[in-house]
């Protein structure tokens, strides 16, 4: 392996500088999701708030009970008949909470038309305004899509068939870190089954020039979830195998994992290593002499973030 300077470090700036970025980020992050949630609360009202809290806070091994079925049957005609409000539980981050808790709620909306709706949202503000609002509506819709992707394989079936798996592919040329940090997550979820019309649609899209594209430019969490993805599409690609790794290997993703494999995160190291020995490149591995202790004598990481 060609252990070359490390792309992650930036010349440019200094450590020091790089956390104060990231510490203005999150708190202007916070600062958007407090005021649209204080707006949101407002559209909602109370009434609505509290069907909405009885669904999450219901048992769901009890989701017969009257009371229960009230509320979701409830939020599910104002998703049928695009009751304004129902933005409002969006921005909450309510419909993904709930859809994150149970399947059969979650069929309940999808039944309802929650898909067409997220549909229709995300044409009105596009998937890249650069609007605050438009953003954190974005973001909480992808977090919808994310709970759905990570229930039934009839569910997933949906969303491929609604169209917004490809949207979700196509977020990830935003460069928005968040949106594309909840966006692979969503994709994550999709490929954690056996759907071969997963793998199909996801590979016409070039998922994989995107993963490694955002694989370059990313912090810890969605650099995990990329190689997840990653594993998981190999899982998947059966008579595609090679085409994965010739893939990964055209568009710079083994070098970054090469690199991944010597950071200083166990979890991070860990998981590169296993997609080099197991899938992108077991032809090096096989010399019995190289050891985790070679590893280790070999240098410190180049990583900074």
């Amino acid at each position: 392996m060609d252990f070359r300077k490390s792309m992650y470090k930036n010349n440019d700036k200094t450590a020091d500088t790089l956390r104060e970025n990231r510490f203005s980020e999150s708190i202007r992050i916070r600062k958007d999701k407090r005021e649209a949630l204080i707006a949101a609360r407002r559209d909602v009202g109370p009434d609505l708030e509290e069907d909405i809290a009885t669904i999450l806070n219901g048992n769901l091994e009890n989701s017969a009970s009257d009371e229960l079925q009230h509320a979701v049957d409830k939020v599910a005609v104002i998703i049928a008949t695009r009751d304004p409000v129902v933005e409002g539980f969006i921005a909450l981050g309510l419909l993904a909470k709930v859809c994150n808790r149970s399947d059969d709620h979650t069929q309940i909306f999808l039944d309802a038309g929650l898909l067409s709706m997220l549909k229709d949202f995300l044409a009105s503000i596009g998937i890249d305004s650069i609007r605050e609002g438009d953003r954190w509506m974005r973001c909480e819709i992808v977090r919808i899509l994310a709970s759905v992707l990570g229930g039934s394989a009839s569910q997933i079936e949906r969303v491929i068939d609604s169209g917004l798996l490809l949207t979700l592919v196509r977020m990830l040329e935003t460069e928005d870190n968040l949106i594309e940090h909840i966006a692979i997550e969503a994709i994550r979820n999709a490929t954690r089954g056996e759907s071969t019309s997963v793998f199909t649609l996801l590979m016409e899209c070039e998922i994989i020039k995107h993963l490694c594209a955002v694989l370059s430019r990313s912090g810890l969490g969605t650099i995990e979830l990329i190689m997840n993805t990653v594993l998981n599409l190999l899982y998947l690609s059966e008579a595609e195998y090679a085409t994965v790794c010739t893939q990964m290997e055209m568009y710079g993703g083994v070098h970054c994992v090469e690199e991944l494999s010597y950071h200083d995160n166990d979890s991070i190291s860990t998981l590169a290593l296993e997609l080099l020995e197991q899938h992108l490149c077991p032809d090096i591995f096989e010399d019995e002499e190289f050891t985790m202790d070679d590893k280790e004598c070999s240098g410190s990481s180049e990583f900074r973030f």
